[in-house]
């Protein structure tokens, strides 16, 4: 996979991974010596700046992803904002979640490059600082790079990061979200299901019911396809 780095003003791939410069102007991730501060995860929750548009695909829990893919093509399904959902699951908390990159949703549109980059929540007893990775990136006019997959711990608290930074050629568009297993207001629960990573902020902000494939309205919600089940 390749890697690479943003413009000088926005966040770097690098930066968002390894915590050592400012995201969204929150504090830093790394102290001055370079020993990790607690919390990175809280502290990104409560950063300012452009979230991700998170939409959690109803019904979903338990397909397969060639189900949940099915479940787009179809249309006809009810996705809703990540964020209100009330909770996480109870039964992920304190275990490991298997999470899955599996490229753009079926319909589509968007020609832009992305990167999306991950900060994971390590098994309990091996640190409390979250590990990079770096999940998918999509070069311009492309599909994207193959599917990818990973684990994280999750706690009734901020458990999932994820950075999304979407453009090329100098102009990106960078946003963030942070996953939670327990009721934090505000930030996407996370609970197993598919999950679409809108392209466009405002794509999942409210609920709607998906249009079927080949629908003019997918033009506005192209998406990253994520999974989620428990490890």
């Amino acid at each position: 996979m390749t890697v690479t780095d943003a413009p000088p003003t926005g966040f770097s791939r690098r930066a968002f991974l390894a915590g050592s410069g400012a995201v969204l102007g929150s504090a830093l991730l790394l102290g001055p010596n370079g020993v990790p501060r607690p919390g990175a995860l809280g502290r990104l929750a409560v950063a300012n700046g452009p979230r991700l548009s998170l939409g959690y695909v109803e019904g979903s829990a338990g397909l397969s992803t060639a189900e949940a893919r099915a479940l787009l093509i179809a249309g006809g399904t009810r996705v809703v904002p990540a964020s209100s959902l009330r909770s996480g699951a109870k039964e992920l908390v304190g275990h490991m979640a298997a999470v899955r990159i599996d490229g753009m949703t079926p319909a589509a549109t968007a020609t832009q490059a992305a990167q999306l980059d991950a900060l994971v929540s390590p098994p309990r007893g091996a640190g409390s600082e979250p590990l990079p990775f770096y999940a998918w990136t999509k070069q311009a006019n492309s599909s994207g790079s193959h599917a990818a997959a990973f684990v994280t711990s999750v706690e009734d608290a901020p458990s999932l990061g994820l950075a999304f930074r979407v453009g090329g050629s100098g102009q990106w568009q960078e946003s963030v979200a942070v996953f939670t297993g327990g009721r934090d207001r505000g930030l996407p629960k996370l609970r197993p299901g598919a999950y679409l990573l809108g392209f466009d902020h405002n794509a999942w902000a409210s609920s709607r019911v998906l249009p079927a494939e080949g629908d003019q309205a997918w033009a506005s919600l192209s998406s990253l396809l994520l999974t989620v089940a428990a490890a």
